[in-house]
């Protein structure tokens, strides 16, 4: 494979839904006001709060106003899962697949597979970039193609890498990823100046998403904590899905990293 950017791809996090979001990331931060979200965050998972738990695991997986934690980030996401925040889920099972620590892959497939049954579309492209690596343990041409197919569908600005990968082998036709092909054969993609595939661009809609500062975001949510618990999840009271936190259309907003260099690689042979 004479494709250094087939040889090893590195996948970045995303929206999945063909739009550029300007946001703030979730950073190490010491100073008072750090601090002090982080103490707030800390007492309103005492209220079961799913959405308080899978951000107060960024703050310790992060250092966001506490020293970095990945035992206790661990353990809040796994938590906030089993109490239905998705991307949570999604987050639990990257930590299973990535963290020496907790590697277990039938583990963390478990968990990427209930958010991808919940359309978080971050987990759907990872399990099929997962699949389609004989390397990494979890091989299945099979399962590829139904998450790669759906990915497609969703105009993943990575997909063009990932075919240009899968036919280093064969051409993708109906009997080589039938589902991605028949997608393909749906909406094609177009060859570039560079030879690579990509998206037309007078086919995809680009929307640049300006989403409001994290100190805002992070106010909502303690606004939110003081309101009986009804299965909150991303459905906060007169907020849309792009304001919020924990919703899987701004996930990146709130980056933990999510596609680690160490798991995310395909090796050329």
């Amino acid at each position: 494979m004479n494709n250094p950017l087939l040889k090893t791809l590195l996948l970045s996090a995303t929206l999945l839904c063909s739009a550029s979001v300007t946001a703030e990331k979730i950073k190490p931060c010491d100073t008072d006001i750090c601090v002090s979200y982080f103490n707030k965050f800390k007492q309103g998972v005492k209220g079961g709060h799913s959405d308080a738990m899978a951000t107060l695991a960024q703050f310790y997986y992060h250092g966001y106003g506490t020293k970095i934690n990945k035992e206790k980030a661990f353990y809040f996401f796994k938590k906030a899962a089993r109490l239905g925040s998705i991307s949570a889920n999604y987050k639990t099972g990257l930590m299973y697949l990535s963290e020496d620590k907790y590697k277990d892959l039938e583990k963390g497939e478990r968990y990427l597979t209930k958010a991808a049954s919940n359309d978080y579309s971050s987990a759907i492209f990872l399990l099929g970039v997962i699949y389609i690596n004989k390397d990494f343990g979890l091989y299945n041409p099979e399962k590829a193609d139904d998450y790669l197919a759906k990915s497609y569908e969703e105009k993943h600005l990575d997909m063009p890498v990932v075919i240009a990968y899968l036919e280093e082998t064969a051409p993708i036709s109906e009997n080589y990823y039938p589902k991605l092909y028949k997608a393909m054969q749906k909406s094609p993609m177009v060859k570039e100046k560079n030879k690579y595939l990509g998206w037309p661009v007078d086919e995809t809609e680009v929307i640049t998403v300006t989403s409001p500062p994290l100190t805002t975001l992070f106010d909502q949510q303690i606004l939110s904590f003081r309101r009986p618990n009804k299965s909150l999840g991303s459905r906060l009271p007169k907020m849309s899905c792009l304001d919020t936190i924990g919703c899987h259309t701004v996930d990146s907003m709130a980056n933990l990293g999510d596609f680690p260099p160490s798991l995310l690689i395909i090796r050329g042979g």
